[in-house]
């Protein structure tokens, strides 16, 4: 069962990581519910063959998740936040079923074996992209972009490097790695490099002194510095993030909301950006206080369960921490595939050793396998409530008002966080009813996306038009104020 387990995460990770990362609203959904699928089956499993399951994962990942939930309370952007929060939270199952999974050193391995196809993919087009580029531009492969590309490929480099140093006959992990390597250095990532050269002294404890560990540290400094101190770009979208924390200080703008939020609270006149390039600048500000103390806590929990018997594997340990490393100043978590990268070798590295175990009782088994069922029509309906706006946006095109104006409204009522489908709604009624209907629409979209400066430049037209002109003075300030001057 196990064996099974192991190679439901490894396509798993080869779906995610070849679609883009999961990063596409179909992908990430279909991610997640695969996720609640095997976890539903391993607990199953364990309520019915009476196969106890680790007890240490389960109070950091209620504690993580609780925490992070928070940023539901007031989302900039509603429609993101929920769209995302199920994606972090099946991030989050697969720790425990990881632990599970790879109880077994041998079903790990058939786990890693099973990626390596994709590696080699993954290879052989960055070799393909970089030789047609004259070997110039970043490349990502499948990925969705060179930063996702590297990081993806940052986690996984050390664990098919201590395959290498650990087994007999390597040649397949000998595979992997160059494979990894080619498509790692094809994303041309310098903070990457960093990351992977800061796991050296832990890779070889015994073979790199104290004094080589310090020259290794402040050769990173040294990096670190040369590498931001041309640009100030990275420490304004750095400070726009601490703008809107300061703002938002418990709950943050949202989980996803930091991309929507930005022109209003950009700090700057840098390049536009949709990413913090920080995991600890993504916590503070997208979910405040309340969601970055969870992690915190979360983390001191696992590690004070398993404190007394810990037996951390080296290579998914180092892979995480070189994962984790790349997060503090670049773009990382906003790609699921990586989320469920860290969680699989969090997983894969604390499963080994002794823990106190127990079985699932059936009682709860079932419930979380039904309630998964009660779930999925609620995770499908905002990607079903995206194909109705985009056939709408179709019809409306091709001249038949009413036809999109009925579409829109029922991905209204598919999802009625959708500012979409209220946007395009007003934009039917504008058409067909008159400014005084889109009016009220647009205004439903606006409460929606708050900060959406287009919306507001939308609703200041809809309101001249319906010879409001004082609200649409006021509302053309607010879409200046919120796109930081860049709309006309």
């Amino acid at each position: 069962m196990r064996s099974g387990i192991a190679i439901a995460l490894a396509a798993i990770t080869v779906f995610c990581a070849s679609f883009k990362g999961a990063y596409d609203l179909w992908a990430s959904l279909l991610f997640t519910l695969a996720v609640l699928a095997v976890f539903s089956i391993v607990l199953i499993r364990s309520a019915w063959t009476d196969e106890a399951l680790a007890k240490f994962p389960w109070v950091p990942i209620g504690i993580a998740a609780t925490g992070l939930s928070a940023s539901l309370a007031s989302p900039v952007v509603p429609f993101d936040a929920w769209t995302l929060y199920p994606t972090w939270a099946a991030a989050l199952l697969v720790f425990p079923i990881a632990v599970y999974a790879f109880k077994r050193e041998a079903d790990f391995d058939s786990f890693l074996r099973l990626l390596i196809p994709f590696f080699i993919v993954q290879g052989v087009l960055v070799i393909r992209e970089q030789a047609l580029g004259g070997f110039i531009d970043q490349s990502s492969g499948l990925l969705y972009d060179a930063n996702a590309a590297a990081a993806f490929q940052v986690a996984w480099i050390p664990v098919f490097a201590d395959r290498i140093r650990r087994s007999e006959n390597s040649t397949v992990w000998k595979i992997g790695l160059i494979a990894a390597f080619a498509g790692f250095a094809g994303a041309k990532s310098v903070w990457g490099w960093m990351a992977l050269a800061a796991m050296l002294p832990f890779f070889f404890p015994k073979k790199i002194s104290r004094g080589q560990t310090a020259v290794i540290s402040l050769l990173l400094v040294v990096g670190v510095i040369w590498k931001f101190s041309g640009s100030s770009d990275r420490l304004a979208w750095w400070a726009t993030g601490l703008r809107m924390f300061a703002d938002n200080p418990f709950t943050g703008v949202g989980l996803g909301g930091y991309s929507g939020a930005f022109l209003a609270y950009r700090v700057g006149d840098g390049l536009h950006t949709v990413s913090p390039h920080s995991v600890v600048i993504q916590l503070l500000s997208e979910f405040g206080m309340i969601g970055f103390g969870a992690i915190c806590w979360a983390a001191a929990t696992l590690v004070r369960e398993r404190a007394s018997d810990i037996h951390l594997r080296p290579g998914p340990a180092l892979g995480a921490g070189a994962l984790l490393l790349f997060s503090l100043i670049s773009v990382c978590f906003e790609i699921p595939v990586n989320l469920l990268s860290f969680s699989l070798l969090a997983g894969a590295a604390c499963a080994g050793g002794s823990f106190k175990s127990a079985a699932v009782p059936k009682t709860a088994a079932v419930a979380v396998g039904a309630l998964s069922l009660c779930l999925s029509p609620f995770l499908i309906a905002p990607w079903q409530a995206s194909r109705l706006v985009i056939a709408g946006q179709a019809a409306l095109s091709a001249g038949e008002p009413e036809n999109a104006a009925q579409l829109f409204e029922d991905a209204s009522s598919l999802d009625s966080r959708s500012f979409e489908s209220r946007r395009w709604e007003a934009r039917t009624a504008f058409v067909v009813e008159g400014a005084e209907e889109a009016v009220a629409l647009q205004r439903d979209a606006i409460a929606r996306n708050r900060l959406n400066g287009v919306l507001w430049m939308e609703l200041a037209h809809y309101l001249s038009e319906a010879e409001l002109t004082a609200e649409s003075v006021k509302a053309k300030e607010r879409a200046h104020q919120l796109s930081a001057g860049l709309l006309k």
